[in-house]
């Protein structure tokens, strides 16, 4: 038998139906049953994972690439060969150009510190001698491994 319900009849349905919902994602598997011609299925809707950077690990990558970078009393191929496994595809060119022996010197004086960070970007602020340089890396997904793309000197 097809009831039909009436306007305030509807609105208390959705009322109840909406009763505890919060707008948060589930934090359990929430199983569902559909139904179609061939009969019954069950489906689990599981939350989508997040990740959150470790911003330790993006800092101790940073300042990594920044002590290859500052490795002036090298060769030039001795310093580009040693400084580009931490450059992304987008930077190698620009640092290429780069003379080692033209970077002023200096010294990390304390940890990298991430100012800014999300599963693909970070900016790093690293204390040197000279004053703070910044660090900006990117990868493509939250398991790659990050790369420079720009090491900003002091002002």
């Amino acid at each position: 038998m097809i009831r039909k319900l009436t306007l305030p009849a509807l609105a208390l349905v959705a009322a109840v139906g909406l009763a505890g919902c919060t707008g948060a994602p589930p934090t359990e598997p929430v199983p569902t049953s559909t139904s179609d011609h061939r009969g019954e299925h069950e489906h689990t809707l599981v939350p989508e994972p997040t990740t959150t950077p470790d911003r330790a690990a993006v800092a101790a990558r940073a300042v990594d690439a920044l002590t290859a970078y500052g490795r002036r009393d090298l060769s030039y191929d001795e310093w580009f060969a040693q400084l580009q496994p931490f450059l992304d595809e987008t930077a190698v060119d620009a640092y290429a150009t780069v003379n080692p022996s033209r970077i002023p010197a200096f010294t990390i004086d304390e940890p990298g510190e991430t100012a800014d960070v999300t599963t693909t970007h970070a900016v790093v602020d690293v204390a040197t001698s000279v004053g703070r340089y910044t660090i900006e890396l990117r990868r493509a997904d939250a398991s790659a491994e990050w790369s420079v793309t720009r090491i900003q000197p002091p002002n």
